[in-house]
């Protein structure tokens, strides 16, 4: 958090089996890299700068995704990402 991080590059592997992310408060404008988290429970990217929800794909396959916090981007206005 608060790390003006603005990309998700390449991680060691041994840091592949972590089950929680946050990345609060950054830079963020893709999701490029996350796959390289395959077991992730919950992923938080509050208040970055996403704003295309098709950043959102490439977490679509993730089976264990409980939480995802998307409050404070762009892509919070898009009609698609409302719940109900």
């Amino acid at each position: 958090n608060y790390r003006d991080i603005s990309g998700i590059g390449y991680i060691h592997p041994k840091f592949h089996y972590v089950e929680e992310l946050y990345l609060n408060h950054n830079l963020l404008e893709k999701l490029n890299g996350i796959e390289q988290f395959p077991f992730l429970r919950v992923l938080s990217v509050k208040f970055n700068m996403i704003s295309n929800i098709e950043q959102f794909f490439l977490i679509m396959n993730k089976k264990n995704l409980l939480v995802l916090n998307l409050l404070g981007n762009p892509v919070e206005k898009d009609e698609r990402c409302k719940v109900e």
